[in-house]
């Protein structure tokens, strides 16, 4: 685990996880400095969602498992990536402000 790492962000990532149902998850890209994002959920009680198949294998100490809608498949990503979650809701409020 790197040092960037802290349990208390693996706590804050899972909470907020739970807490939203549907986020965006802003996380850095793999040898970049680039932010990107993905819209997803960690409730895999979904008839959808359990026709996928099986989760991919991780780390929960180092790594967050999701379901990403924007890939249409289960997502891991390093926690030390993640920038922020935001609520699905908040994000589409948001959108309807602007318009």
């Amino acid at each position: 685990m790197k040092s960037s790492l802290t349990a208390a962000k693996v706590a804050e990532v899972l909470s907020q996880a739970q807490e939203h149902g549907d986020f965006y998850v802003y996380y850095t890209k793999q040898g970049s400095n680039s932010t990107t994002y993905a819209v997803g959920t960690t409730d895999f009680n979904n008839w959808y969602i359990e026709a996928k198949g099986a989760q991919p294998s991780h780390d929960p100490e180092t790594e967050f498992l999701f379901f990403s809608w924007t890939s249409d498949k289960f997502r891991v990503i390093p926690f030390e990536r993640i920038r922020t979650l935001s609520p699905l809701s908040a994000e589409l409020n948001n959108d309807k402000a602007r318009a």
